[in-house]
């Protein structure tokens, strides 16, 4: 965006005053901006058609290394624009194969390899179980979802595609996020692949543990130590080289090429075997679309690239270095004097660790609350499928070409399901991944698209047999909208009238709220009644509202009911954790389980329709179990005549709680006809305080006194913080307590109160309280309180978050966690290479 200093000029200016010529500037600079510099050069760039990429003529070089536009914008310029790029990706594929390694003639210059046809985590294809070994104290689905011959088609129409456009089957494969567990192994050796590869996390896991990553090793289909009767069902695993890929992707970017080369060459000769050991195999596995546009000091790494194949190609003369393929090595090339490796005299790993690339796990795409719930929408949409019939198709065999054919619907309706499938979907849900825009929600709408497309494609070739069609099931919203965290007790309560006077804000100021869609699709759930739930408190009571998405007065005079459920803990000694709990349960008067953190519930508020006006009660538990009526004092506004809301008072008195000190959780049920239509929220409690006794204090301190990372790449100069600038940092994370990802909101402190250690010293700090297990992600930033909500130039880096789960063990009460800005975690998720984190026992 620097080299265009309109853009910026855009950026900045006050969006109400944007014009219509301002919109078509910004529409051409954001397409241009993706151009690399080569392209505006004169002459462009030929492309392996034939034709050439040239936008010389669009701009004017304006003397500082950036470019204005040379003509003012018009749309033909905005639509050659979308024309050229589309010349750019007409010709990857030709690029691709004009380099491409040949399996036969060993001749080419690169291997390729594809992933399982949309991506998905294999392992939890074939089973969800096999997260289990890797995260065992998690939540997995339940019923698991187990379908191994989707994850056989999954591998072997990514084989048959690949052939298709490359003319050649490959010879390895990169399994999804690395992805790999002993189960899977026969799908991709059944589908003729001589290799695969991962990361070292799950190489230090298998079986041997801790082996070197500097030599590829033997796995088969067996699960006993050696070959067994046979070989035919062998073949290579790779292992990343960490230390080296990571340095590629997130430490060289500050460097001039020839200086992150020779870090290179120097990593990679320090493995070199002893004279006349056998050869090692140092594996080089980057992200590799994200590492490049990093490259502050030569522009895409194009400086380092230069320097890295300069020096390999004359290492190689000497036979230093040798560069090979994974299938060259396997297989020896005698073309290049490269010996062969064959597989069978690998060293074997027996069982293979289940894990990814990611930390060995898959707790990216299984385990929260969100993430299993889509897992049960997939196994629901699976099972329809099979129950329905519909042949699953030979996954070599191409897309009829029919488009009205019984044929093509059957095979979209298992293309659909197979793309359902993808990781990506499940890469969104939970709280450990979330997107720079801080919105999922286009995801989740993207993985229950799919679903629908099953029962879409899956009744039109039903309905082409005459066969029964099957029964749609909605997959509601597992994304809801950003919520709003409590921001204190209220200033002025809220007027209990069933009405927003003068407007929700009686709610929002110092309250919070949460979103319940449960939605499936175009078709409006009709049990989908609760839309938005607010809550607040002050020192004497808890205050609810529900707004509908039905007239509730219409509600009036039938069976209608809303029960709302609260837990109860009284703390003693905060100090000591001592505490008393009233009676609980983990049934609702109706036999419906109720799933609090805390235990059962204690409290049940329950809004009868029976009659011409709503009416409440409150019922107990008692000490045998039961449920009993109880007197209360709350408060009930609404149902008006043509409102959706309903508003209550609740005192701390009748829940036998204290405000601020004891913990309280909830969930809200709409019962009709005898049964629960819906719940609020879907899935669990909405914690309104956490039980102090069980947290874990987290003290984050982040380093910005530059004296290790710089922070000129990232923050600008005026929102840095003293003495470089007059900014704060602040730290943005997706707990409440961090801001929900809003930017520039909860600052830490450098002013030598406690927790912080020293005024002025560059180590801003902060402590929060946070439950067991939590999945805390975070980064920093550092700007002035006009920021709060603005990323740009404050924040120390895109895309890339740090990640820590609070420990479970009870003994662990509190946790240091010293970061340095900018200091960049590889991969996302994950804590900085610099990070100190230190754990207290109680």
């Amino acid at each position: 965006m620097k080299r265009f200093p309109e853009y910026i000029e855009l950026r900045e200016k006050n969006p109400e005053l944007l014009t219509q010529e301002d919109f078509l500037k910004l529409k051409i600079f954001f397409e241009l901006a993706w151009y690399d510099p080569d392209f505006l050069q004169p002459g462009g760039l030929p492309m392996p058609d034939g034709t050439v990429v040239d936008l010389s003529d669009l701009v004017t070089p304006n003397g500082s290394g950036g470019y204005v536009l040379a003509d003012p914008p018009s749309e033909e310029t905005a639509n050659r624009l979308v024309a050229e790029s589309y010349k750019i990706m007409a010709n990857i594929v030709g690029i691709h194969k004009q380099l491409m390694f040949d399996l036969e003639t060993m001749e080419g210059q690169i291997e390729m390899a594809p992933t399982p046809f949309y991506h998905p985590i294999l392992p939890l294809i074939y089973n969800t179980e096999e997260a289990k070994l890797a995260q065992p104290f998690d939540t997995l689905p339940f019923p698991a979802f187990s379908y191994p011959e989707d994850a056989n088609a999954q591998i072997a129409r990514s084989v048959s595609y690949f052939d298709q456009v490359f003319g050649q089957p490959p010879g390895g494969m990169w399994p999804g996020e690395g992805s790999v567990s002993e189960s899977v192994v026969p799908l991709f050796q059944q589908n003729n692949l001589s290799w695969i590869a991962t990361g070292n996390k799950v190489l230090e896991r298998s079986t041997p543990p801790y082996q070197p990553a500097y030599y590829p090793y033997r796995i088969d289909g067996d699960t006993e130590v050696g070959s067994g009767a046979t070989t035919d069902d062998e073949m290579s695993i790779l292992f990343r080289d960490t230390v080296l890929s990571d340095k590629i992707g997130f430490a060289f970017q500050g460097l001039a090429g020839q200086d992150a080369a020779n870090i290179f060459f120097g990593d990679v000769l320090s493995q070199a075997p002893p004279f006349g050991a056998k050869d090692r195999l140092v594996t080089v596995i980057l992200d590799g679309e994200n590492a490049w546009e990093e490259y502050k000091v030569e522009h895409d790494g194009k400086g380092f690239f230069h320097a890295l194949y300069g020096g390999l190609t004359e290492s190689g003369k000497v036979g230093e270095i040798i560069t090979v393929t994974p299938y060259e090595y396997i297989h020896g090339n005698p073309s290049r004097g490269i010996l062969p490796h064959p597989t069978e005299e690998q060293p074997e790993l027996e069982p293979l660790f289940s894990g990814s690339w990611i930390d060995g796990s898959f707790a990216i795409w299984i385990g929260e609350g969100e993430e299993n719930q889509a897992w049960g929408c997939l196994l629901e949409t699976r099972e329809d499928l099979a129950a329905s019939g519909l042949p699953q198709p030979n996954p070599s065999t191409p897309e009829p070409e029919d488009k009205e054919s019984y044929l093509y619907k059957v095979w979209k309706a298992w293309d659909e399901m197979y793309a359902a499938e993808g990781s990506d979907w499940f890469w969104w849900y939970g709280a450990d991944m979330t997107t720079p825009g801080n919105n999922d929600t286009p995801f989740d709408m993207g993985f229950r698209a799919h679903l629908s497309g099953v029962y879409q494609f899956g009744n039109e070739a039903l309905a082409l047999a005459g066969q029964p069609l099957m029964n749609v099931r909605e997959c509601p919203p597992i994304i809801q909208a950003e919520p709003q965290a409590l921001e204190g007790p209220f200033g002025i309560e809220p007027n209990i009238d069933g009405l927003f006077l003068p407007n929700e804000s009686e709610w929002t100021n110092e309250g919070a709220f949460f979103y319940d869609d449960d939605s499936g699709g175009a078709i409006k759930n009709p049990d989908d009644d609760i839309a938005l739930v607010y809550f607040g408190y002050d020192t004497e009571n808890f205050y609810i509202a529900l707004s509908g998405n039905e007239d509730m007065g219409d509600k009036l005079g039938s069976d209608y009911e809303i029960n709302i459920y609260f837990s109860h803990k009284h703390i003693l000694n905060a100090d000591t954790g001592d505490a008393v709990q009233d009676p609980s349960s983990d049934v609702s008067p109706d036999g419906e389980d109720i799933q609090f953190k805390g235990g059962g519930a204690a409290r049940e508020v329950k809004i009868s329709f029976l009659d011409s006006e709503a009416e409440v009660s409150m019922r107990t538990v008692s000490g045998n179990g039961d449920w009993v009526t109880s007197s209360h004092s709350i408060t009930l506004g609404g149902p008006n005549n043509g409102s959706t809301l309903l508003e209550l008072s609740i005192p701390f008195d009748d829940l036998n709680l204290t405000a601020e000190v004891d913990p309280l959780e909830f969930q809200v049920r709409v019962r009709e006809f005898g049964s629960t239509i819906d719940t609020a929220p879907a899935v669990g409690s909405k914690v309104v305080f956490e039980d102090t006794t069980q947290l874990v204090y987290i003290t984050f301190e982040v380093d910005v006194s530059q004296n290790v990372v710089n922070m000129d790449s990232f923050v600008d100069i005026e929102n840095k913080p003293p003495p470089f600038g007059n900014g704060i940092v602040f730290i943005a994370g997706n707990q409440d307590d961090l801001g929900n990802w809003v930017p520039n909101k909860v600052a830490m402190l450098d002013n030598g109160e406690a927790p912080d250690a020293a005024a002025g010293d560059g180590i801003w700090t902060r402590t929060f309280g946070l439950p067991p297990g939590a999945l805390l992600r975070w980064k920093y930033t550092s700007g002035v309180n006009v920021n709060e909500g603005n990323w740009s130039g404050t924040e120390e880096f895109p895309l890339t978050e740090r990640g820590y789960d609070v420990p479970l063990d009870p003994n662990i009460k509190k946790v240091t966690i010293r970061d340095t800005f900018a200091d960049r975690p590889a991969p996302t998720g994950t804590l900085g290479p610099l990070t100190i984190v230190e754990e207290f026992a109680e």
